[in-house]
């Protein structure tokens, strides 16, 4: 019960579906995936399956060097959050996951960059990720033999800048539930992160996916859904999404994000035009 999924052959009646999620009384978050195999875990897990304070300022440090290198200097005094997102945002392999509380923005996610000839694969679905983040903060507790109360799920869900004065703590899990007020493009995906750095191993798992599996919640609710919409949906969807300015332009503010939607014009109509002045 602890994962549940859904397929869709209609953009429509997965964003009724996904809609229904965003706006009931339990608190999803969603994350939009290319490739419906991929597995729900962070990109360091992914790269070096281990995780430690000394690893990650090595990697922030290293970051902020090659940036130098370019002449690009984005904070003069910032927190370790504040370098944790803008870092992760920019691709470097760190111990956060990247969420949105909107699933349209996780629909542009699942279908942006699609390759063409994707429709014919047999991998034939991307997968919106709808995260329930009381289940998973209960789960937690019960998984740490923990009594869970209402001030545990506030914790969970709540962060500022001291929450890595001491260093990036091993062994937790933590929602990181707004972007700090210098990422624009994190506020535009109306982004939040999960912080993990649970030792999986030690708790009997692999990652944070075969743990959420083994969660028994208390409601008829799962912790997970994994959300299989037709990659032949693309037409649809970006045709929704434009009229809602939800655009690679939009979300990323930059060169990025203009190329994305020239890609992404190949397979729908796109109303987003100018009129040329200097030709009048």
């Amino acid at each position: 019960m602890s994962i549940e999924t859904r397929s869709f052959q209609s953009s429509k009646e997965a964003m009724k579906f996904l809609e229904a999620l965003a706006l009931g009384s339990n608190e999803f978050i969603f994350r939009g995936q290319p490739k419906s195999t991929d597995k729900l875990s962070t990109t360091l897990h992914r790269l070096a399956g281990i995780h430690s304070d000394e690893q990650v300022k090595d990697l922030l440090r290293r970051f902020e060097i090659a940036l130098a290198n370019i002449g690009i200097v984005p904070f003069q005094k910032a927190s370790r959050l504040d370098w944790l997102e803008y870092a992760r945002h920019y691709g470097v392999p760190l111990p956060v996951i990247d969420f949105t509380y909107s699933p349209y923005v996780a629909l542009f996610f699942a279908f942006n960059l699609m390759e063409s000839k994707a429709t014919h694969d047999l991998d034939s679905f991307v997968c919106v990720l709808a995260l329930n983040t009381l289940a998973l903060s209960k789960g937690w507790a019960k998984a740490t033999q923990k009594a869970w109360t209402n001030n545990d799920y506030y914790r969970f869900k709540t962060a500022d800048d001291t929450l890595f004065e001491a260093g990036f703590t091993a062994n937790t899990l933590q929602l990181i539930p707004f972007p700090g007020k210098r990422n624009r493009r994190m506020m535009r995906q109306i982004g939040l992160l999960l912080y993990d750095t649970l030792d999986y191993p030690s708790l009997g798992f692999t990652d944070i996916e075969s743990f959420i599996e083994s969660i028994e919640e208390e409601e008829l609710v799962p912790t997970l859904y994994k959300v299989y919409i037709h990659k032949q949906c693309a037409h649809s969807v970006f045709e929704r999404l434009e009229l809602m300015n939800l655009t690679g332009s939009h979300l990323f503010l930059d060169e990025r994000g203009a190329a994305m939607d020239v890609i992404n014009s190949y397979f729908y109509n796109s109303r987003v035009y100018f009129r040329d002045l200097d030709n009048q």
